[in-house]
């Protein structure tokens, strides 16, 4: 199963957990021996037998960022066409920036200390991130789960800070080019 199809399986699984185990994912040690929830995710998923670590740390921040509400009723936490960037840029909001406002969620500064870490404290930095990120009104439209299980599997990143960046620039550029033609025709 490509790590693609694990990460949507995940996410589908999670978006449908009673709040207890999603919970319990939440507060989960990465370092320690897992709850019972994560067994079964791992179980179900083709995991199990892959190291343990980071694969709680991925579970915990998309346990994270599960969207509020009853289970089998909460908004789809994956979307793959909304790259990791983008939502660090728009804080998981379509409908941004709006009028006037072209500040990013997560400020250029704070990308460029994510992207300039190491792997271990980039997995840290992203679990505060994604914190931050549900904070209320919390992901309105998902997000790219794939990217972040790159950034906190993989052992080499290879381009992937890169395409988070440009994801990010990307969406900072199309909201501040809307503010310029906003006050232009104002």
């Amino acid at each position: 199963m490509l790590l693609s199809e694990r990460v949507a399986q995940i996410a589908d699984t999670m978006i449908r957990l009673p709040p207890g185990p999603l919970a319990a994912l939440r507060r989960m040690d990465p370092a320690g021996p897992g709850t019972a929830a994560f067994w079964q995710l791992a179980s179900r998923g083709g995991f199990l037998d892959a190291e343990p670590e980071p694969w709680m740390r991925l579970v915990r921040i998309m346990a994270i960022l599960v969207p509020p509400g009853e289970p089998g009723q909460r908004p789809p936490l994956h979307n793959p066409i909304r790259g990791l960037g983008t939502v660090l840029c728009d804080g998981g909001d379509p409908g941004w920036p709006e009028a006037g406002q072209s500040q990013p969620v997560v400020s250029e500064t704070r990308l460029a200390h994510l992207l300039a870490q190491r792997p271990e404290q980039r997995r840290r930095t992203l679990e505060r991130v994604a914190r931050m990120l549900a904070q209320p009104p919390g992901l309105k439209a998902g997000v790219n789960c794939t990217d972040l299980a790159v950034l906190v599997l993989a052992r080499n990143n290879g381009n992937q800070p890169a395409r988070l960046a440009q994801s990010y620039y990307r969406r900072l550029d199309s909201a501040r080019r809307k503010n310029t033609e906003q006050e232009a025709t104002a």
